[in-house]
């Protein structure tokens, strides 16, 4: 998503809260574009370091124009395993993160007249859960009604508040699997017989931040080769 929007002229603030990854994903998007590009090292499940990542991009890049939020926690434990202690962990990242940050982006759209566009991360696990995953896909299903809630009350404002909701993505940690996977399987999975690649979500992401999505706003987009349509 870095790499598509530095391509098309956006100007850029990645975050996250590796400093191995932050260096890698920033050194690509430095590649493609010649932009105002700016890197933060935070963990936006702090509240702290989310007022102090938004009050940087602002001094540093003038403004929030558009926020994308795919920060997550996530983990695996058995439905009678899950402590309060995991709950709290995927909360402040999956959820009060993610609201805060709306919030944030929000008030410095609206302070300078912006009609912004905010792109939250739910998954298809929110309608349809996976076995040992409930704080992940819990949290998820708050994210699709933060979603919801904050296109309502930013709508007279001109921002749009929409989640995109995708499945069987290669990331880092499902490559190991993706060659592994017979294309039988697949086929219960989705109808599209393939996994998603990053740029099939980074198209998506762009367009619901472009003015062509200006009329869109409080929905949950599947990315799913089809998976949210079969039982």
């Amino acid at each position: 998503m870095a790499l598509a929007f530095a391509k098309d002229g956006a100007n850029v603030l990645v975050n996250t809260r590796n400093r191995q990854t932050l260096e890698d994903v920033y050194g690509e998007l430095c590649a493609v574009s010649s932009g105002n590009h700016r890197k933060y090292l935070a963990d936006v499940g702090d509240l702290d370091q989310i007022n102090a990542m938004c009050d940087y991009m602002i001094k540093e890049m003038g403004g929030i124009d558009i926020l994308v939020t795919n920060a997550a926690e996530t983990g695996r434990w058995p439905f009678l395993a899950v402590t309060p202690e995991i709950m709290d962990t995927h909360i402040k990242a999956n959820i009060k993160g993610v609201l805060f940050l709306n919030q944030r982006a929000s008030m410095d759209m609206i302070r300078r007249k912006v009609p912004g566009r905010i792109i939250n991360f739910s998954s298809i696990a929110a309608s349809k859960p996976h076995r040992l995953q409930i704080p992940y896909d819990t949290t998820k299903g708050a994210i699709e009604t933060i979603t919801r809630a904050a296109a309502l009350e930013l709508a007279p404002f001109g921002i749009t508040v929409n989640a995109v909701s995708p499945a069987c993505v290669k990331r880092d940690d499902t490559l190991n699997i993706v060659d592994d996977r017979p294309k039988e399987a697949c086929r219960y999975e989705q109808p599209i017989l393939r996994w998603g690649e990053p740029e099939d979500v980074a198209w998506l992401i762009e367009f619901l931040a472009s003015d062509y999505a200006a009329f869109i706003t409080g929905d949950v987009i599947p990315i799913d080769g089809g998976m949210a349509i079969q039982s």
